[in-house]
Formats: structure tokens, C-alpha cells, sequence
């Protein structure tokens, strides 16, 4: 499966993804990082990969079309939320394989 990472998160979660078996890419890198929302689903979209954010913005796009994982986690360190989606990763992706639009991962 593919994601793209939102500017609120470490671009080293990306690794943990790719050890996860999976794409992904931050907007960083893609030069999107002060991008408006709005494009950065534009961009998740013609990759055909899901959002990954702790924006709430991004609920008004997933209802209509591609996939959002919203992590409801706070503020933490980075081993902290590292620890989180390696734990809650194989049931995000078992929503997503199931059509969900819109996942929400808690801490």
C-alpha cells in the first residue's frame, strides 16, 4: 500500500512504513511541505496513496475520494509514535483493504 505523510509528521515514519512493507513517501521531499491541504491530497491522489496526517482538515477531502489514516495521538515524542503505528499499522491497513475512506489511530 502507498502513503504520503502530511508536514506534521517525521519524515523517518517513513522508513518504519517501508520496514512495514509498504511506500511511502513525505511531502517534504516532494516539495510540498507548505503546501495547502487541498494539494496535498491533489498529490496523494494522482500517486494513488492515502493521507497520513494529525490534521483534521484533511476529514473534508477523504469522504469523497482516496484514504486518510488520521493519528489522534498528541503530542510524542517521535520513539513514542514510532511505537504507536508499528503496534496499530496491520489493523490500519486491514480497515483500508476493507474500503474504509477514513481510519483513526489513537495512542
Amino acid at each position: 500500500m502507498r502513503f504520503l505523510l502530511d508536514q506534521n509528521l517525521p519524515i523517518g515514519l517513513c522508513a518504519l512504513l517501508t520496514r512495514l512493507g509498504h511506500e511511502a513517501l513525505h511531502v517534504e521531499p516532494l516539495g510540498l511541505g507548505a503546501a495547502t491541504d487541498a494539494a496535498v491530497w491533489a498529490e496523494a491522489r494522482r500517486r494513488e496513496a492515502v493521507v497520513v496526517s494529525k490534521d483534521s482538515d484533511f476529514l473534508a477531502f477523504a469522504g469523497s475520494d482516496g484514504g486518510l489514516v488520521r493519528l489522534r495521538v498528541g503530542n510524542c515524542s517521535n520513539r513514542v509514535l514510532f511505537g504507536i503505528i508499528d503496534r496499530a499499522w496491520p489493523d490500519v491497513v486491514e480497515k483500508l483493504e476493507r474500503g474504509e475512506r477514513i481510519v483513526e489511530v489513537r495512542a
